[in-house]
């Protein structure tokens, strides 16, 4: 029963417009909760809730995941003047479409992307387009347009030359209206689910406070100063969404900074003490980056391992010593399949920072400090699930993916 549930889980978690490894992220978190083994939660951007509402709610017991909040009152503002009836329309041309996700008539450009990143901020502080983006009901009448939206197959028909900032707008206000419409739903759908969980977060938080815990405007904090150390952004601009994970061990305020669809920080800050959990960079900026050779990274493995260490140290202030030291990737034997490298540095009491180098921006993307024993033994059944669930669906290609952990020392 549990595996038919995760099945369908899985289902519902590949309509969201989401990269591939968010997807894996969301899935993993899914399967930890039903085996109520490790607990790890992700958030991410809701797309397609009528995929199946029974389901969703799994997912969103299982994860945890906060529906995109309009925290900026300028947007939502703009959110709530629109009609009920645009609303209405909205979700069920969703809910008609026989596709996953949105495609592209074209890819965008460097530049368009660069300039969709600034766009998505300013629209966050109040400029919007002046128009609304052309919606075609048929092929036929979307290719008499430049630029326009084909509602039946969800793709974006873009024009031969570059997106003027007003078309760029367009499409995100597009997409926070779509995204608009399906939270209202969610809302309505799942009142009570909703309901039950700020309660059970308020009583948790006081709990926390009259333990000595921090609040989560502290976490809020702590987790602001961390973007700016680590990464060197600002939150201006950025959607922020926090929450108590009482669940876990210990306890956490997840709090992530996003560029809807550009980019996603994410912060688990302890809810005792306001130490740093772990923290990680997803972009879909890299996803068509070609896949490095695992010949390659082994060549550059002690870089990279130096490189993770001198991150350890400049930018966290980790000075431990450890008893071991591993890298770990998984590839098809040629090139490694999400072009990421795992160091994990162990130490003498059992636990362990891991931190992920990428190919795509190579450089240092994420951080974990974990109970290295429990994480082994997730990652061994990580394994074993995901190549049961390949031979399961007929994918052979996956049945090919090795997952390798190599000793340094």
């Amino acid at each position: 029963m549990k595996e038919n549930n995760l099945k369908a889980a899985i289902e519902v978690i590949e309509q969201i417009n989401i990269t591939a490894e968010m997807q894996r992220e969301v899935i993993r978190g899914v399967k930890q909760q039903m085996s109520s083994k490790f607990r790890k939660r992700t958030d991410y951007r809701l797309r397609h809730l009528a995929a199946g509402a029974a389901i969703f709610a799994l997912v969103i017991c299982a994860v945890g995941v906060p529906v995109s909040a309009y925290v900026l009152s300028v947007v939502k503002e703009r959110m709530d003047q629109i009609p009920e009836a645009e609303v209405k329309d909205i979700v069920q041309t969703i809910d008609e479409q026989p596709v996953e996700a949105d495609s592209f008539s074209r890819e965008y450009t460097e530049t368009e992307r660069a300039r969709m990143k600034e766009l998505q901020m300013a629209y966050r502080n109040g400029t919007f387009p002046e128009g609304e983006l052309q919606q075609a009901e048929s092929e036929a009448e979307a290719v008499q347009y430049d630029f326009c939206f084909l509602k039946s197959i969800s793709r974006f028909y873009l024009p031969d030359r570059e997106l003027t900032d007003e078309e760029l707008l367009q499409i995100i206000d597009f997409n926070a209206k779509r995204d608009y419409g399906l939270q209202q739903r969610y809302e309505e759908e799942f009142a009570d689910e909703i309901k039950a969980r700020k309660e059970k977060e308020e009583a948790a938080k006081a709990k926390l406070r009259a333990q000595g815990g921090i609040s989560e405007d502290e976490a809020l904090e702590t987790a602001k100063a961390w973007l700016h150390s680590i990464y060197g952004v600002t939150e201006d601009g950025r959607e922020i969404n926090s929450y108590l994970d009482s669940d876990s061990e210990p306890a956490r305020y997840v709090i992530t900074f996003s560029i809807q669809s550009i980019e996603y920080y994410y912060f688990n800050i302890d809810a005792a003490d306001g130490s740093l959990l772990s923290v990680h960079y997803s972009t879909g900026k890299y996803d068509d980056v070609e896949r490095q050779p695992v010949s390659v990274a082994k060549d550059e493995i002690q870089d990279i391992y130096s490189e993770a260490e001198k991150f350890l140290q400049e930018k966290l202030g980790i000075f431990d010593e450890y008893q071991h030291a591993y890298y770990f990737y998984y590839g098809d034997g040629e090139k490694l399949e999400i072009n990421k490298i795992k160091m994990q540095f162990v130490k003498a009491d059992g636990f362990a920072y891991l931190v992920d180098y990428h190919y795509g921006p190579r450089q240092i993307v994420a951080f974990e400090m974990v109970n290295y024993a429990d994480y082994r033994e997730l990652q061994a059944n990580d394994e074993e699930w995901e190549k049961k669930m390949a031979e399961t669906n007929g994918r052979s290609d996956l049945l090919n993916i090795d997952w390798v952990t190599v000793q340094l020392y």
